[in-house]
């Protein structure tokens, strides 16, 4: 069996891209896709409200897509580390999103966990 893709999403529209290719990809190899948000910790556990309104984006997007397995994830913390805890936790093979908004020069110094 294929492994899973992960797509992590902050609803921007460079992450629309990403998620059409992550779902292109998922449905021409016949994969699992988990789409999740890492959000803020202190703001998820402070509202009900914003946590609820990323469950509804999150459920929009699996639902605009009805023919994928697809699960959809809301966590918190360190994006980066959550993003690869993730990957490890659910044996993703693939992770799919979008580019860093940084120019070449901060990646050079700083790197980039898209890179």
């Amino acid at each position: 069996m294929a492994k899973p893709i992960l797509h992590p999403t902050r609803f921007s529209a460079e992450d629309q891209g990403a998620f059409r290719i992550a779902c292109a990809i998922a449905r021409a190899t016949n994969r699992e896709l988990f789409v999740v948000h890492v959000a803020d910790r202190k703001e998820l556990h402070r509202s009900q409200a914003y946590r609820r309104s990323i469950e509804d984006r999150l459920e929009a997007l699996r639902h605009s897509q009805p023919d994928l397995r697809m699960s959809t994830l809301v966590t918190s913390g360190q994006p980066s580390a959550a993003i690869v805890s993730l990957s490890r936790d659910h044996a993703c093979g693939l992770i799919v999103m979008r580019p860093s908004r940084r120019g070449w020069w901060s990646r050079l110094l700083r790197g980039s966990i898209s890179d």
